[in-house]
């Protein structure tokens, strides 16, 4: 199984933790959120022991930490606001950042014994060789575990073998300008993700997906090697020619043309898989896998451990810096160039070195738009990514994604050939494909056989009225089929008419079927609604324990037990699965939705409330003994918007709500402004939770880890982020505050091209004149760049008249050295604009300039035969 890195809370085993000071704790027996050691970001990944080469350093299992994840809803008929998210800001732990959040004055761990502590010099190498060994070969990526809760083992994987044929049909399609990719779509519970389970449970991957096992004659999937590892029962779909279990497959050099000829379509499905070289879930209640930088971090570190791409391990290996690049805090910071400069470029050079065999390879990704509803205020959803850098990618280099039917458009743009699961009744496949999975799950229970049956008989002609029925109800989803036949098997279902009204016609109606027959009475479901809020409103997969600290959080006096509350969640243990790693999650997102929300006309019981989950995940955080990091912080902010407790209230107290949401968080934890900086609400901000933090008394001037130290206003200008610089701007911050190198946020702007920022700043009164360390103004950075248009603003705006103070400028002066500057970069059209603007400005173009010492002449001279050459 895999299993999300946001997940692994538990995974080191261990209740002791790391103070600030750097001395040991026992964790609280029932305790949550622990303080941790590096809260900067929890892991990208913990594998477990498989056996594998690659251990989990202790460093990584001892700094776990919960990784905020916005409430999502994602649903086939569900359109609403994109919740608050906090996802893609949260400041999770980022491997090289440990020295945030407080951890700068944490003593040195090292070893007591070192060389410099011994008089006995002839001692002194044998202290050095009791060091622990630096292994220079270890891959510090670690990729994303996975683990998807509707896919189990004994889960029946039947026909696609017409959707597998064709997809490698179009791959392998040169002429075919969609040739880059294909994109699976599919309305909810239509079987998208078992299509890509079954590709990655056949590929070099196969034993990272333990839980899918097989249930076919051959060796258990510990010992058996991952080629024989498949995903589910293999079945044929009756439209099958000839049977493709023991057809050889034929080595690519030697297929003629029309494949089909050679080899059974059959075998399709390992034909891809055996391409395979990376794969990702997308899990909208496990936002780690739904955010740009964990996706190009883990992806990175799948690629390097498939078997086809030893050389890309090797090269990492080799080169310590490409390994930076795809750290996790560089893929926060840039997540298009650490992608491009640490993946596809080392690829592409190993490809025309012969290093990488001559061959198609392929990336997986499920479910993109369950990314969708982790959407940041800035930065891109990994949709977007992907469009962003596809035309990056080398022609050998394919993907195939799924994504759910009402969310075709965010895949629009991408150059990959659609296939649709939706084309039912009219695509004869998916007729067959629907009709052999009702057949083999008939055919092998007699539970079923006996409970569709009518006056005990069952023979060949009501088997196959039945499965019509279900099939036409189904309208094309598996999961619908699924949950159907389990209701038989378990004798819930019983059919004792031939109009078959017992049978539910809809998801809908199903999921309404199994709550009235777990919950009996009102009261009993209401016992369990607590949890269930906690759970949907959670922004990560949550163990027993941690989902009980929540509950009681809600409690001002007495607490409910341990016992009842294991009772309650016994209850609910078939729609909030246990996984490997002992959090829960909803059985199937589609039920996550139904819970939230429900068509016009459908019965609305069983509906609940996911603001009062928000209400009590925000009250135990208040509660939590100790400091509460960055990302906890950023978490607390997001529940506490999101369960909006003081609704109505300003009307009585004449206090507004986002004044008493501020004193709940400022009363709540101290590193308001330290979470209002962390590295990733920097990059990919969150305005509102940025707001509340400023109302509960964030540090608008706060300095950054990044740029020199820079203030946050000068990194959000840098940055082009309008609404944070706004909201800065609005609480007070120093509009002329330098970063170390002396630049402020106007300099930034300038410099960065953001033409309405640099307005914006400059009408708020920023100096315009003022002079970094290097003795260079806004006009200079601007003109350094080529940005023209801001360099004519720049020009238009106010500056100081007289002589100039110490660390100002003179137009004129200024002037002068951006044409020198925009010359000796090759800027023509900018030298042009200058020399356009000379005598308006009473610039000399033949005197030199006051900061390189050079003229403006010998600078257009050298541009403009830079642009002959």
């Amino acid at each position: 199984t895999i299993t999300s890195s946001s997940e692994n809370d538990d995974r080191s085993g261990s209740s002791l933790e790391w103070n600030k000071d750097g001395s040991l704790r026992l964790g609280v027996q029932k305790g949550v959120l622990h303080d941790r050691r590096a809260d900067n970001c929890s892991p990208v990944a913990e594998e477990e022991p498989t056996g594998s080469a690659e251990s989990v350093s202790p460093k990584a299992d001892a700094s776990v930490g919960d990784g905020p994840v916005p409430y999502s809803q994602s649903s086939s008929s569900l359109i609403m606001p994109r919740p608050n998210s906090v996802a893609a800001t949260s400041s999770t732990k980022l491997e090289d950042l440990s020295y945030l959040d407080g951890q700068r004055n944490a003593p040195l761990r090292t070893s007591i014994r070192l060389p410099w502590h011994n008089t006995a010099g002839g001692r002194a190498q044998e202290v050095k060789a009791r060091f622990s060994p630096y292994k220079p070969q270890d891959i510090l990526l670690k990729p994303l575990l996975f683990e998807v809760p509707s896919i189990t083992t004994d889960s029946v994987f039947v026909g696609r073998d017409w959707l597998f044929h064709q997809i490698e049909e179009n791959l392998r399609n040169t002429e075919l300008t969609e040739n880059r990719g294909a994109v699976v779509v599919g309305n909810v519970g239509f079987g998208k993700t078992a299509i890509i389970s079954k590709l990655v449970a056949l590929s070099c991957h196969g034993s990272r997906m333990r839980q899918i096992a097989s249930n076919s004659p051959s060796p258990s999937p510990k010992t058996s090697d991952s080629s024989q590892d498949l995903a589910f029962t293999p079945l044929l779909s009756p439209s099958s020619s000839t049977t493709g279990t023991n057809a050889a497959k034929t080595p690519p050099g030697s297929r003629s043309d029309n494949p089909e000829n050679q080899r059974p379509r059959e075998d399709a499905v390992k034909y891809l898989a055996s391409k395979v070289v990376a794969y990702h879930y997308c899990q909208a209640d496990n936002t780690y896998t739904c955010l740009v930088p964990e996706f190009v971090h883990s992806i990175a570190a799948l690629l390097c451990r498939s078997h086809q791409l030893a050389a890309y391990r090797d090269l990492l290996i080799k080169e310590p810096q490409l390994q930076s690049m795809l750290s996790l805090r560089s893929c926060v910071q840039d997540p298009v160039a650490a992608f491009k400069r640490g993946v596809l470029e080392p690829l592409t050079n190993l490809r025309n070195e012969q290093k990488i065999p001559e061959d198609e390879y392929i990336i997986l990704i499920d479910g993109l738009n369950e990314a969708e509803f982790h959407k940041p205020d800035y930065g891109d959803t990994l949709s977007s990514f992907i469009t962003k850098i596809i035309s990056k990618f080398p022609a050998w280099l394919k993907l195939i994604v799924t994504v759910r039917a009402n969310f075709q458009e965010i895949v629009s743009a991408l150059p990959f050939v659609k296939l649709s699961l939706d084309d039912f009744p009219d695509n004869k496949d998916i007729h067959s494909d629907l009709h052999a999975y009702v057949q083999h799950r008939v055919r092998s229970s007699q539970d079923i056989l006996s409970n569709i049956s009518l006056n005990g008989k069952a023979d060949a002609a009501l088997i196959g009225k039945v499965s019509s029925h279900l099939v036409l109800r189904s309208l094309g989803s598996y999961l619908y089929l699924k949950l159907t036949l389990d209701l038989f098997q378990r004798g819930h279902l019983v059919i004792k008419s031939a109009s078959y009204k017992v049978v539910p016609v809809s998801l809908s109606e199903l999921y309404l079927l199994q709550c009235n027959m777990k919950f009996m009475t009102q009261s009993a479901f209401e016992r369990a609604l607590p949890i269930l809020n906690v759970a949907l409103a959670s922004l990560h997969p949550m163990t027993d324990e941690q989902i009980f600290q929540a509950i009681n959080a809600g409690h001002i006096q007495g607490e409910q037990g341990w016992e009842d509350f294991q009772q309650r969640m016994d209850a609910l243990s078939c729609f909030l699965i246990k996984r490997r790693d002992k959090t829960r999650m909803f059985c199937h997102p589609s039920f996550r939705e139904w819970l939230v929300w429900r068509a016009d006309g459908e019965n609305t019981a069983f509906l609940c409330e996911p603001r009062n989950g928000h209400a009590l995940l925000a009250f135990m955080f208040s509660r939590q003994e100790g400091k509460l990091n960055r990302q906890q912080t950023m978490e607390l902010g997001h529940h506490i918007l999101k369960a909006h407790i003081f609704k109505g209230l300003s009307k009585k107290t004449g206090i507004s709500s986002s004044h008493l949401q501020a004193l709940w968080i400022g009363y709540s934890t101290e590193g308001l402004s330290a979470a209002l900086a962390s590295l990733r609400n920097l990059y990919t901000p969150n305005v509102k939770v940025s707001r509340l933090l400023i109302l509960g008394g964030a540090n608008v001037n706060y300095r950054t880890e990044v740029l020199n130290n820079a203030p946050i206003l000068c990194v959000q200008s840098h940055l082009g982020h309008e609404e944070v610089v706004t909201l800065l701007l609005e609480f007070g911050a120093c509009l002329d505050g330098m970063s170390e190198n002396g630049m402020t946020a106007l300099c930034y702007a300038a410099a960065a091209g953001h033409m309405e920022l640099v307005c914006l700043l400059a009408k708020k009164g920023a100096r315009v004149d003022h002079l970094d360390k290097k003795g260079q103004c806004a006009l200079v950075h601007s003109a350094l760049r080529g940005h023209g248009d801001i360099l004519r603003y720049l020009l238009t705006c106010e500056w100081s008249a007289g002589p100039p103070q110490p660390g100002a400028l003179r137009k004129s002066q200024a002037l002068q050295q951006a044409l020198t500057a925009a010359a000796s970069m090759g800027h023509s059209s900018v030298v042009q604009c200058l020399l356009r603007l000379e005598k308006e400005h009473e610039t000399d173009v033949n005197g030199t300039d006051t900061l390189w010492g050079e003229t403006g002449n010998y600078g257009s001279t050298a541009c403009s035969l830079g642009q002959l050459s």
